[in-house]
C-alpha cells in the first residue's frame, strides 16, 4: 500500500453503528447524536433533546426524549472537522429503523410530482399526493454539519422552507 493511501486511511474516521456523539453547536453549547442505521443512501443519526454546556454520562442521554425524528447525516465530514467527538457507544438493536419521504420536485412548479416512502432502503411509490399519514417522516435527504447545527439551535425545527404538498 502506498504512502499516500495509507495517510489516508488513518485519518478516516471510525463509524460504529451505535456510536454516541457530542454535537459542538456554538462555542460553548452542544448536544448529542448517535449513530442508528445506514443503508446504500448514507448513514443515519438521530439527535437527543438536549442543548447543555454540561457532560451528560450516557445513560442519561439515551434516555433522552429525541429532538426530532431520526435524519440522514454525513458523520466522517463533522468528525474531521471537529463539529462531533465520539464519545461512546450503546446498543441500538431495539431502535426501530427509520422511514423517510422523497419527491420529485418540479425545477418551475417548485411542486411535487411524484411522492415515495423510504423504508429501510427501498423506495416505495405514492403517487403526486403525499398521504396524510407520511406528511411527518423526514425528508429523505443528507444534512450539513452546519444545517443540523443550525437545526438544533432552533430546537428541531427546520431552517429552511417546506416542500409544498
Amino acid at each position: 500500500m502506498s504512502m499516500k493511501i495509507n495517510e489516508q486511511l488513518k485519518r478516516r474516521p471510525s463509524l460504529k453503528i451505535g456510536d454516541i456523539y457530542k454535537i459542538n453547536i456554538d462555542e460553548k453549547k452542544h448536544s448529542y447524536g448517535q449513530y442508528i442505521y445506514t443503508d446504500w443512501r448514507g448513514p443515519v443519526v438521530r439527535v437527543f433533546n438536549i442543548i447543555t454546556d454540561e457532560e451528560f454520562d450516557l445513560k442519561k442521554i439515551i434516555n433522552t426524549e429525541l429532538m426530532f425524528l431520526p435524519v440522514r447525516f454525513g458523520i466522517g465530514y463533522a468528525l474531521k472537522k471537529g463539529l462531533w467527538e465520539k464519545i461512546g457507544n450503546s446498543d441500538v438493536s431495539k431502535v426501530e429503523i427509520p422511514k423517510f419521504r422523497s419527491g420529485n420536485m418540479g425545477i418551475i412548479s417548485k411542486k411535487v410530482s411524484e411522492w415515495f416512502l423510504i423504508d429501510a432502503g427501498n423506495s416505495i411509490s405514492l403517487g403526486p399526493v403525499l398521504p396524510e399519514k407520511y406528511k411527518n417522516l423526514e425528508l429523505d435527504a443528507v444534512w450539513s454539519a452546519e444545517d443540523l447545527a443550525k437545526r438544533i439551535k432552533l430546537g428541531g425545527k427546520i431552517p429552511y422552507p417546506a416542500w409544498e404538498y
